[in-house]
C-alpha cells in the first residue's frame, strides 16, 4: 500500500469516526481541497528543494576545505559561465541556482524561499510551481550570462552572490 493510499484510507476512517460520513462536509473533505493533504504535499515539495540546496552547499564546503577534486567537480557542474555554455554544459543554467557560497547566503535564501513558496504553491499548484521555480532560476542565470557577455570579462558565478574573474 502506497503512502497516498494509506493517507486516503486514514482520511475516510476519520470521517466515519467523526460522524461526517453522510453530511454535506464529506464531499468537501474528500475532494482534494483538504488543508492537511496540501500541507503534507507542500512540505514534501519544499523539503526536497531545501534538502537539495543544503546538500549542494555541503559539497561546496567539503570541496573548499578538504578535497580539491570535489571543488573542481562543483565548479564544472554547479557554477555558471559563458565558457560552460560554449562547451555544451547547458544544465549549469539550472544547477547553478542550487549553489550557495556562504552560510548566511543559504540561510537567508532558504528562509525567504520557505516563506514565499507556500502561498505560491497554493495559487499555482505543485507542477506549475516547480515550472515557475526552475523557470525563474533559468531566467536569473540567463541575466547573469548576458551581463557577463556585456562586460566582456570572463567570470564564473556560484549562485547569485559570488563571481570569480578568470
Amino acid at each position: 500500500m502506497s503512502a497516498l493510499d494509506y493517507f486516503f484510507k486514514y482520511k475516510k476512517s476519520l470521517l466515519l469516526l467523526d460522524g461526517l460520513n453522510n453530511s454535506k462536509y464529506r464531499k468537501k473533505f474528500l475532494d482534494g481541497n483538504d488543508h492537511m493533504f496540501y500541507y503534507f504535499a507542500h512540505m514534501s515539495t519544499l523539503g526536497s528543494i531545501v534538502s537539495i540546496n543544503i546538500s549542494i552547499f555541503m559539497f561546496w564546503i567539503y570541496g573548499k576545505r578538504y578535497n580539491w577534486r570535489t571543488e573542481m567537480f562543483m565548479l564544472e557542474n554547479f557554477s555558471l559561465s559563458v565558457e560552460h555554455l560554449k562547451h555544451g554544459k547547458f544544465y549549469t543554467i539550472i544547477t547553478s541556482g542550487f549553489s550557495h557560497s556562504k552560510l548566511w547566503h543559504i540561510s537567508l535564501n532558504m528562509t525567504a524561499f520557505w516563506g514565499i513558496s507556500i502561498p505560491l504553491i497554493q495559487s499555482f499548484g505543485h507542477n506549475n510551481y516547480l515550472s515557475y521555480y526552475f523557470g525563474a532560476s533559468a531566467l536569473v542565470s540567463m541575466v547573469t550570462i548576458f551581463r557577463e557577455l556585456y562586460s566582456k570579462r570572463k567570470k564564473i558565478s556560484i549562485g547569485a552572490m559570488v563571481e570569480f574573474t578568470v
